[in-house]
């Protein structure tokens, strides 16, 4: 990671750190650009979204619909001492001190 914010920290605003097994859901935004664009990120430097996690849901085979049709049923999110025990990071690459 931090090769790769080395690498680019003058080319790009953000970057996402995720897995290739993973996707970001914005229900309300049809793009991660409009979302990040929001006034209440203006000042951020990192957010963090919370990790669902979606269960096989017993499917076997593929089926030719959107992931979340497919799998609907998700693992409740749980808590230790009050926060979140999963979280993914969209950090700001103006970070003062890389």
């Amino acid at each position: 990671m931090k090769d790769c914010y080395r690498r680019n920290y003058n080319k790009y605003d953000w970057l996402i750190l995720y897995e290739l097994d993973e996707f970001i859901h914005l229900s309300n935004y049809t793009n991660i650009k409009s979302f990040l664009k929001k006034s209440k990120f203006e000042n951020c430097q990192i957010i963090c979204l919370n990790l669902i996690y979606h269960t096989n849901n017993n499917k076997l085979y593929y089926e030719n619909k959107s992931l979340s049709e497919r799998f609907p049923k998700i693992v409740p999110i749980t808590k230790h001492e009050g926060k979140f025990l999963g979280v993914k990071s969209i950090i700001r690459y103006n970070i003062s001190n890389p």
